[in-house]
C-alpha cells in the first residue's frame, strides 16, 4: 500500500483481503478506491456491487451496470438479484 498506493491493482487485493476478513465496511471503501483509479476495472465494480447489494441498492445497482458496461459478462445476471437485505 504504501509502495504503490496510485496502483489500481494495489487496492483491489486489499479489498478482496477486506472482504475476506469481514471488514465489509473498508472493502467498500478500497473497492471504490480501485474504481476511481481504474474506471474501467469491471471486477472491482463487480465486487463494489456485490459488498453494496442490500446496504446501498442504487449504488448496487450503479456499480452492476458499469460493470456490464466494461464487458463482464456474467455481471447482468446480478442486476436481477439487487434487493433489499440480501446481504
Amino acid at each position: 500500500m504504501q509502495r504503490y498506493p496510485d496502483r489500481s491493482s494495489t487496492w483491489i487485493w486489499l479489498g478482496e483481503a477486506l472482504n475476506q476478513s469481514e471488514d465489509k465496511t473498508q472493502a467498500v471503501s478500497a473497492y471504490q478506491q480501485t474504481v476511481s483509479l481504474d474506471p474501467l476495472d469491471a471486477l472491482a465494480w463487480r465486487r463494489l456491487g456485490n459488498l453494496l447489494n442490500g446496504p446501498d441498492l442504487l449504488a448496487a445497482l450503479y456499480a452492476y451496470a458499469q460493470c456490464c458496461q466494461r464487458g463482464l459478462q456474467a455481471s447482468h445476471t446480478k442486476l436481477g438479484d439487487v434487493r433489499p437485505g440480501s446481504n
